[in-house]
């Protein structure tokens, strides 16, 4: 069944307004998959459970963490839904926040993660513990690797010296005289 309106009908105005509002063409752009950010909070998550912002890491620990994190999502980032023994979509019931308990919705259920990526990590040191069966011999190898560490953040900035930052504070507070444009004025 097709419906008509009429350019100036009443139907026709009140569709066009709908249509045309502000509103909506704001909204419309965040439907689309490409501007959510779900999977990108995923993935942070993830990077924080493998190097909590909590804990200082070197600069190589950091970076063979966040390897880790970063196998750890490829392998499951695209998990399909959970199924019962019969077959069906298995969904989990959930409360919003925001509606305080009155009112609920189901969201799907993913399989447990899986960790086959920890194999081939672990299959990689066997080959290097072959590779290089002392401590020594590992640790010339590294060095030979000549791994890049990246400078600190503070040692690209100048130094002050502290003694003369404590003249300098010390000497704002005594030299503050009050000019005549800053008295008050008596009447």
């Amino acid at each position: 069944m097709k419906i008509m309106f009429f350019t100036g009908s009443v139907p026709y105005k009140l569709i066009n307004e709908v249509v045309t509002s502000k509103f909506l063409m704001k909204d419309i752009p965040k439907l689309s998959p490409v501007h959510q950010t779900y999977v990108l909070e995923v993935f942070h998550s993830i990077i924080n459970h493998y190097a909590p912002k909590s804990t200082h890491f070197q600069y190589a620990a950091m970076n063979a963490r966040n390897s880790v994190a970063v196998l750890h999502y490829n392998e499951n980032s695209n998990r399909p839904q959970a199924t019962t023994r019969n077959g069906e979509l298995k969904f989990a019931t959930c409360y919003p926040k925001a509606k305080k308990g009155t009112a609920a919705v189901v969201k799907p259920c993913k399989p447990p993660p899986t960790f086959g990526y920890v194999t081939l990590i672990q299959q990689a040191l066997v080959d290097r513990s072959t590779e290089c069966p002392t401590y020594k011999t590992a640790s010339n190898n590294v060095k030979l690797l000549n791994l890049y560490n990246p400078p600190t953040l503070a040692s690209t900035f100048e130094r002050f010296d502290k003694n003369e930052l404590i003249q300098q504070h010390r000497s704002r507070f005594q030299n503050t005289t009050v000019s005549p444009s800053d008295e008050c004025c008596t009447v």
